[in-house]
């Protein structure tokens, strides 16, 4: 328990608050015991995270949206997987367009075609969980969380298509965050991080990597992979593209994933085979950059400088058609 010292340095502290700035009062104030100083909600509430988010959508100051942000998704990552299907629900319920707001902007722009009805009926359209979720990606660690929520919802849609609304706001925010100006294209060699080169063994789903020793054989001096990086994930490879170098055109593709096939000097190679062309299962950037890895294939790490000169041809292996019906063909 507090003594009357401490009680009087409370009371002391929350007067000079009530004359800062709203937001540094936010920032200074004392917490509640639980944590986030709503009462009555114990922790890993859904109602008690969708008032925080409530919060955080009206919080006009940085630093304490930024502090407001990481409470939000701490107390999402607290949730249960019950709980988390409530969440999902309740946001779809609390932040969702009102469609009388959209009615009138749209008569208004319909009756007068100005710019300004046109902002007006923009923001009337635009769901206020895109607001919500960008002032989440404030936090640390924001942008994989809210990847990580993504993957969890969208195991949920085929059973709850009232949460559709959700993804697509996800998606209109992640073609943002996750254009391709801002990805960074490394080339995977064994001496890559080993969190990198695990994540490569797991996502690689069609011809699965059986360990290290198959691992080290598609990465040897005669194949080629590389990978698109976010800096928000500098440790997930959101795209992935695995080359063969050879001399000539082989019809099977088995020979080439043989761990203990031969390996060829690749300065004797003319060839350029594209086996596989990934997203990242369930990730975010929502399309396969064939052309730039086309591109890429033929150079070294650093794009740019070309490092196999001899490289005049290449093949795509006929996955990449079936990644491109998949993403809607999204593969400029």
């Amino acid at each position: 328990m507090l003594g009357p010292g401490a009680w009087s340095s409370t009371r002391c502290l929350e007067r000079r608050c009530a004359k800062m700035p709203f937001d540094l009062a936010r920032l200074f104030r004392p917490r509640t015991p639980g944590g986030s100083g709503v009462k009555g909600r114990p922790s890993g509430d859904a109602d008690r995270t969708i008032e925080l988010c409530r919060a955080l959508v009206t919080e006009r100051g940085e630093v304490s949206g930024a502090r407001l942000a990481a409470e939000v998704l701490s107390e999402y990552q607290r949730l249960t997987e019950v709980q988390v299907a409530s969440f999902l629900d309740r946001l779809v319920e609390a932040f969702s367009v009102d469609p009388e707001r959209v009615r009138q902007a749209a008569a208004a722009y319909e009756l007068e075609a100005s710019p300004a009805a046109l902002i007006a009926l923009q923001k009337a359209v635009e769901s206020p969980c895109q607001e919500l979720f960008r002032r989440c990606n404030m936090a640390p660690g924001g942008t994989a969380i809210l990847v990580e929520l993504r993957r969890r919802l969208l195991r949920t849609l085929s059973a709850h298509p009232n949460r559709v609304a959700l993804d697509a706001d996800l998606q209109h925010l992640f073609k943002s965050w996750f254009n391709r100006g801002f990805l960074t294209l490394s080339r995977i060699d064994w001496q890559t991080s080993a969190v990198v080169l695990e994540r490569l063994i797991q996502y690689e789903a069609v011809h699965q990597i059986q360990g290290w020793h198959d691992l080290r054989r598609r990465l040897e001096s005669d194949r080629r992979c590389y990978a698109f990086f976010h800096p928000a994930l500098p440790q997930e490879p959101l795209i992935f593209i695995e080359v063969a170098l050879m001399r000539a055109v082989t019809a099977q593709v088995q020979p080439l994933l043989d761990p203990d096939s031969f390996i060829d000097d690749p300065h004797a190679c003319h060839l350029c085979h594209f086996l596989f062309d990934y997203e990242l299962p369930g990730g975010p950037e929502g399309g396969v950059v064939r052309e730039r890895a086309h591109q890429t294939g033929r150079r070294g790490s650093r794009p740019g400088v070309p490092a196999h000169p001899d490289i005049c041809d290449t093949v795509t292996d006929s996955r990449v058609p079936l990644v491109a019906q998949g993403t809607g063909g999204d593969c400029a």
